[in-house]
């Protein structure tokens, strides 16, 4: 590859990365006002591949 090529894939991987962090940023605020909202810790669950995010409720484990 050239130069010119190199560095078009750098900054494409750099603003993916960001963007990944910002998703992620995102995801934990809203997993925060959820919280607050409904008293319940929240998780957060992000696949990229399939362009799926989910802020839900963490379930608790049962304790016999």
């Amino acid at each position: 590859m050239t130069d010119i090529f190199i560095k078009m894939a750098e900054e494409a991987a750099l603003e993916a990365r960001e963007i990944t962090m910002e998703i992620g940023v995102l995801c934990r605020i809203i997993a925060e006002k959820m919280e607050r909202l409904h008293g319940e810790p929240q998780r957060i669950q992000i696949d990229h591949e399939v362009g799926f995010v989910v802020v839900a409720t963490r379930l608790r484990r049962r304790r016999d």
